[in-house]
């Protein structure tokens, strides 16, 4: 009985996961008109919650889903972070909304990484681009 469940369950979280983690790209043109692409270093700017965190660069877990209760906490404001991968993201299985957009990066060589929601953040201005430095 539970291998059968097991079977049966498996491919329904494969699916998930893979919908989660969505198409991994090497580069990204956002609203704005900025290009990001893997490899490149970005500028955190300061957080805009409330306490200073970053309410758009969240943690991710690893199945590739984005966090959004373990935010980038505010000691990391102007830190410079090296982008790791491109990943777009449903909020939900079933959602029709266009996926949300989010850039990886790794701190201090940890296991997971933290998303930055590029179009929330640019405009909130958690993140520096060229044309604001």
């Amino acid at each position: 009985m539970k291998r059968t469940l097991l079977i049966l369950l498996l491919p329904a979280f494969l699916a998930a996961t893979a919908r989660a983690q969505g198409d991994a790209k090497d580069t990204y043109v956002s609203r704005n008109g900025t290009t990001f692409a893997v490899g490149q270093k970005l500028t955190l700017g300061l957080g805009s919650g409330s306490d200073g965190e970053f309410r758009y660069v969240v943690q991710i877990d690893i199945a590739g889903f984005p966090e959004p209760d373990k935010r980038l906490p505010a000691e990391f404001a102007t830190r410079e972070v090296t982008i790791t991968k491109i990943r777009q993201s449903k909020a939900t299985f079933f959602s029709r909304d266009a996926p949300t957009v989010y850039l990886v990066f790794k701190q201090d060589k940890q296991f997971q990484g933290y998303g930055i929601n590029i179009e929330a953040a640019l405009l909130a201005k958690e993140v520096i681009t060229e044309a604001r430095r």
